[in-house]
């Protein structure tokens, strides 16, 4: 029987595999694109529940000393760092790949549950493997997203959107870029068209706002790391959303540039300019473009 309760984006274990076996959870996008993580469970846990974003984690992570590098020990003592055995986190709170790692980890185990977390670079790695030792002791059950009212993923979106720009202001890329992700996953629950049509229109509009003001930080992310295409893709989303975004079509023109692709960024800029005429950066990208 499926438990409904259990997002279907969240990565699970397929009940068909036998859980002795390997699980390799692949986390997606730039942030993690060189690293595989790899799951063995050591200690079956109890029922089928799995914890999804919110849930509060109460779990105990270890290390061998004859099995792992200098980098997963410190991995493991800033993961233990407020606890002696055993540390609570809060899924969806993740600021780091490797605190993703984890999160992603823990929503794939059930109640009880004891297995290695094993980080490997797919492209090798001068600090060789993270292998911890994982058990999750418990959980709170928290309400799935399509349960939640509009109010309720604006909310959190928010929320998250929020944590992402105090992360970003800390230098801290990668956790920006996690939490920019979650608040784009809860926003976009609310754009199903059945839910849409009962929203207000002061919520619509401030659900367009959200959407575009998320995508542009995303990008902003993206163009930290040099990540130029996926600036043009961030940047191409908010857009979507709200077409006069000079922003959006500034920040676009400049990775467009970046890449080589000047006719593309002038256009950009010309559009920017017919809505914002006296925008001095815009100007100067253009005059740069045309030099």
């Amino acid at each position: 029987m499926t438990d409904k309760s259990q997002d279907s984006s969240d990565p699970a274990v397929d009940p068909d595999t036998d859980e002795d076996k390997k699980l390799y959870v692949t986390l997606g996008q730039w942030l993690t694109a060189d690293l595989t993580v790899k799951k063995t469970v050591t200690k079956k846990g109890k029922a089928f529940l799995r914890p999804q974003l919110e849930s509060v984690c109460v779990v105990s992570v270890d290390y061998n000393d004859n099995e792992t590098s200098d980098h997963c020990k410190e991995l493991y003592m800033f993961l233990t760092q407020h606890a002696r055995n055993r540390l609570e986190l809060k899924l969806g709170s993740a600021d780091s790949k490797y605190m993703l790692g984890l999160e992603k980890l823990l929503m794939t185990m059930t109640e009880s549950e004891e297995c290695l977390f094993i980080i490997s670079s797919c492209h090798g790695s001068e600090e060789g493997d993270i292998i911890l030792k994982v058990t999750l002791h418990s959980f709170t059950v928290e309400k799935p997203i399509w349960q939640m009212s509009s109010k309720e993923k604006y909310s959190l979106a928010f929320s998250h959107k929020e944590r992402g720009t105090e992360l970003f202001k800390e230098g801290n890329i990668e956790g920006a870029f996690v939490q920019y992700g979650v608040a784009i996953k809860y926003a976009l629950c609310m754009c199903e068209s059945s839910v849409c049509k009962k929203l207000e229109k002061t919520m619509i509009q401030e659900h367009a706002t959200l959407m575009s003001i998320c995508y542009l930080n995303l990008a902003a992310c993206h163009s930290k790391m040099a990540n130029y295409e996926n600036v043009i893709s961030s940047c191409s989303k908010a857009l979507a959303v709200d077409a006069d975004n000079v922003k959006g079509l500034y920040r676009r023109a400049q990775a467009y540039k970046a890449i080589g692709q000047i006719d593309k960024a002038r256009l950009d800029l010309k559009q920017a300019l017919k809505i914002e005429p006296q925008n001095k950066a815009v100007i100067t990208l253009l005059h740069n473009c045309e030099t």
